[in-house]
């Protein structure tokens, strides 16, 4: 059955224009489509006569719809029990709701910091330091060292002993 044939159970903030009372109604949707007569009557004065309120939805674990592709786990998932059984197939525990990520992101950006510190003494180191004069002249009169690599893997060469005689 295609999924936008199927028929799901939905919440929604209601205000109602009979007395104007604010609530839940629980209906069905099916594809993009409010079932409006399934959705429950104004608690109050039993009025069918609803305005569905805008409102975010709840993205959450719990609120998902199966089958689903979890891309995290590579899997087409078909229950929460399901999905228990393959995240314990594959050694990972389950993570629901959300995630705050910003231990590791300031981890990341004092990490950041701390080498651009080391990046900024290197530079003043050459620049100032009395055992970089000698580069320091040769690069004022244009000199620009050049990085000559040695060809990857040529035979007969071991990298660890380049030097000793065969």
């Amino acid at each position: 059955m295609p999924s936008s044939d199927r028929e799901y159970l939905t919440s929604r903030n209601y205000r109602c224009r009979t007395c104007g009372h604010k609530d839940v109604s629980y209906g069905f949707i099916k594809g993009d489509d409010f079932l409006l007569e399934t959705f429950d009557p104004c608690e109050r004065c039993e009025s069918t006569d609803l305005d569905f309120l805008l409102s975010v939805p709840n993205i959450d674990r719990f609120d998902e719809r199966f089958p689903y592709y979890d891309r995290g786990l590579g899997r087409m998932l078909t229950s929460k029990k399901h999905r228990m059984e393959v995240c314990k197939e594959l050694g990972v525990v389950p993570i629901d709701g959300d995630i705050d990520h910003s231990t590791e992101y300031n981890q990341a950006k004092r990490k950041n910091e701390e080498e651009d510190k080391i990046v900024e003494e290197i530079k003043d180191r050459v620049e100032n330091h009395p055992g970089y004069a000698e580069y320091r002249k040769k690069r004022e009169q244009g000199w620009k060292p050049e990085f000559k690599h040695r060809p990857q893997n040529e035979a007969g060469v071991d990298p660890f002993n380049e030097g000793a005689e065969k």
